[in-house]
């Protein structure tokens, strides 16, 4: 069955529990032309999971193999953003024998999408 969390107090509608700058957002309606393509190719891969990857590419810090001048928008992701995602996002190490520890499709589309400059 699924997990609950019991609060320790009654809390007002509109009542403030946790407030943080987000460390990525983007909006599928204003993309930049570069965001568009890579959204159209990952989604005729995965529609359900597309998102999660347009996000991601968000979330990428300069010792990723990306050209940033090439795509308008698009910064790296802070050191302290950095430190701050892994300790919401961190993964265990991945054993190389595993059929985990090689990139997704997904991963590798956004990946050559972003070494070279935008179509």
């Amino acid at each position: 069955r699924g997990q609950s969390t019991v609060a320790l107090k009654d809390f007002d509608a509109g009542e403030v529990l946790l407030r943080e700058a987000c460390l990525a957002v983007t909006f599928e309606a204003s993309e930049a032309p570069w965001a568009a393509e890579l959204r159209r190719k990952l989604k005729a891969m995965d529609g359900c999971c597309a998102w999660q990857y347009c996000l991601a590419v968000r979330c990428l810090s300069h010792d990723d193999p990306v050209r940033w001048e090439d795509f308008e928008g698009l910064e790296p992701l802070s050191a302290e953003g950095v430190c701050h995602l892994e300790e919401l996002c961190g993964a265990d190490a991945v054993d190389e024998t595993s059929e985990l520890s090689g990139a997704s499709d997904l991963a590798r589309c956004c990946l050559e999408h972003l070494k070279g400059p935008p179509e």
